[in-house]
């Protein structure tokens, strides 16, 4: 139990960080069409807590990573409840084929 939460909280917290990135990224073409000081306002009022809170979920994201990482350390990657794990997250599953081959 104690890893499938830090997988999800280290994927939830990855997400959390893209979604600031690529708002910036998907909005960047209609900011663009402005001019400087409309740019300058919008930019200074709408995206005022993407810094610090972007900032913190990226941070979040690598220790809990870090800390997943750590807490799978030396596990064999073997033993029985890890083949189920590995078996659900692998791309043959996503298909939904059976075949062997990659």
């Amino acid at each position: 139990m104690f890893i499938k939460t830090w997988r999800l909280i280290a994927l939830l917290l990855a997400s959390l960080s893209l979604t600031t990135e690529s708002a910036h990224a998907l909005e960047l073409p209609q900011k663009l069409a402005d001019d400087a000081q409309m740019y300058a306002a919008v930019s200074g009022s709408l995206y005022k807590y993407f810094a610090s809170v972007g900032g913190v979920y990226q941070i979040g994201a690598i220790t809990a990573a870090f800390l997943l990482a750590l807490a799978l350390r030396g596990r064999n990657p073997h033993s029985p409840g890890h083949s189920q794990e590995r078996l659900c997250c692998s791309p043959r599953s996503w298909s939904g084929s059976r075949s062997s081959s990659l």
